[in-house]
């Protein structure tokens, strides 16, 4: 996936899990674009951080509990302008991204269009998504869902990928294994042991998960 000079999008903690290993093998002109928040604050300052030395662009979110509707607007808006900014520059630089990668957030994906990015891949697990699918829908060139993808939950998102001739890609495996590393020790499990298993149930505050028990 990175084997041209691409931009990648943590816009949430566990993207950096999800990315660090393709910025790690990537190119060394690549750009990360970062949102202000605590823990990817502390992911990034880290001495122990995984990520290589990149340039990083850090913007705002524009959702929070208490951001009014036309700060989330106003915020949505400078993020883009700043990220096709960026992206434009770098065309004039000699060294253009050629991708775009992200994973639910779709406003980077609008400001590589506008940027003229070959390539913007818009990676999504949350079928209820509908407003971050909708920005996708007239920006990406690539979209990449779930092999268990709910269609009746969707809102049409993937019909309309086809119909607007967008490539529609499905994972082989489930995505929450990208984001686990494999053990170093493989441990033997003796015959007739029932291992543990450790459950945590928790209730989603965020944009797509309110109100839902995990």
């Amino acid at each position: 996936m990175a084997e041209s000079p691409t931009c990648w999008v943590l816009d949430h903690p566990a993207h950096m899990q999800l990315f660090h290993k393709f910025i790690q093998n990537g190119s060394p002109v690549d750009i990360i674009v970062a949102t202000k928040r605590a823990e990817i604050d502390a992911m990034i300052d880290s001495n122990s951080s995984p990520l290589p030395k990149r340039h990083i662009l850090r913007v705002k979110r524009p959702v929070g509990r208490r951001i009014l509707p036309i700060q989330r607007e106003i915020r949505a808006l400078r993020r883009i302008r700043s990220v096709s900014s960026l992206l434009k520059r770098r065309n004039l630089t000699g060294k253009p991204i050629e991708k775009v990668v992200v994973k639910g957030a779709a406003l980077e994906i609008s400001a590589a269009k506008k940027a003229n990015i070959p390539q913007r891949i818009y990676i999504t697990d949350t079928e209820v998504n509908h407003l971050a699918h909708s920005i996708a829908l007239s920006s990406a060139t690539d979209v990449i869902v779930t092999p268990n993808w709910r269609q009746d939950l969707d809102g049409g998102f993937i019909d309309d990928c086809n119909s607007n001739g967008i490539k529609v890609h499905k994972l082989i495996g489930e995505l929450p294994h990208v984001y686990l590393s494999q053990p170093s020790i493989i441990r033997d499990v003796k015959e007739g042991v029932v291992p543990r298993i450790f459950h945590r149930s928790l209730k989603g505050g965020g944009v797509h998960d309110k109100d839902e028990l995990v």
